[in-house]
């Protein structure tokens, strides 16, 4: 947490060479939402609490609160999914960071959302990608360019058959 919050503030995004930032950050209102209100939650707090030491523990439990959703927050541009040579990287912000093996991705595809029981999703509850595994799995995630997404995909697998 610590360190996608000072990511996040000095604006380092975390893309290794020889990889393609697949960016998803279009989707972070609900968090800037949760910023505002955990800033209003402890002002009230304190405003409305008349015990000092309730206040205190409080303060500290909201400001830690506020410290973790920040991060979160600035952690969705500074963690993008990354494309390299040898693995598919789907992040959502510090979080969760799931490789998949190229080797393993038999296709991939924009497509609109659909809840088809994937073995697994990344990111917010659309996702706009599917990627076909060759054991027949499908792992769904959210670009904010989805064609930009698959063609990066491509890009790679077709540089592995190369």
């Amino acid at each position: 947490m610590w360190a996608a919050l000072r990511a996040g503030i000095t604006g380092k995004r975390d893309v290794p060479p020889g990889t393609t930032a697949v960016p998803y950050d279009d989707d972070r209102a609900v968090l800037l939402c949760m910023v505002v209100l955990s800033i209003v939650e402890i002002i009230a707090v304190d405003v409305l609490l008349p015990w000092l030491a309730a206040r205190v523990v409080l303060l500290v439990l909201g400001l830690y609160g506020l410290v973790w959703i920040t991060a979160l927050y600035l952690s969705l541009s500074t963690h993008p999914h990354l494309v390299g040579p040898r693995e598919l990287r789907l992040r959502h912000g510090f979080l969760k960071d799931t490789a998949v093996a190229l080797a393993e991705v038999a296709a991939v595809r924009r497509e609109v959302d659909s809840n088809d029981g994937a073995a697994l999703r990344i990111g917010p509850a659309t996702s706009n990608v599917v990627v076909e595994l060759t054991d027949g799995r499908r792992v769904r995630f959210h670009a904010n360019n989805p064609d930009a997404a698959v063609q990066a995909v491509r890009k790679e697998l077709s540089n592995r058959s190369a």
